[in-house]
């Protein structure tokens, strides 16, 4: 119940927003849509809140004494880039999407009002960005 309630009070960012959405057009289960999305999302993010992201690199205990900030926030990313193969989770081809639908998703990320709290502003040319960089990560032929 309380996790129902934060969840209905605060915002969740761009994960969900992309997450949610996507899981409207295909129906894949939310867990696995959420961390295909999520190093691609951190990637743009920790430059919003790059102490935020070097906090999250000593949760997942990595060695970070010496780093800068943003040195220990890009390892953050690099580590869930890295876990997200680690324990296989399937890429978005794999999930049923193609990358001809990256316009239509962001389309439909950018209305979703999960993109309120996200740690930087994010719009639809931002979201079109995430998806290309989801895929790639994934497989796909996007840069």
């Amino acid at each position: 119940m309380l996790a129902g309630l934060a969840y209905g009070t605060d915002s969740a960012g761009a994960a969900h927003a992309m997450s949610q959405t996507a899981g409207g057009i295909h129906d894949v289960p939310h867990g696995a849509l959420t961390a295909r999305l999520l190093a691609p999302v951190m990637e743009y993010n920790y430059a919003g809140e790059p102490e935020r992201f070097a906090r999250i690199a000593q949760g997942l205990g990595l060695d970070v004494r010496g780093a800068s900030v943003w040195r220990a926030a890009e390892m953050a990313v690099e580590a869930v880039y890295q876990l997200t193969e680690d324990v296989e989770i399937p890429t978005l081809q794999e999930l049923g999407f193609s990358e001809e639908e990256i316009p239509m998703l962001a389309e439909k990320a950018a209305a979703d009002p999960q993109s309120i709290g996200n740690p930087r502003d994010v719009d639809e040319k931002a979201y079109r960005k995430i998806y290309a960089r989801a895929f790639a990560a994934g497989g796909g032929d996007c840069d």
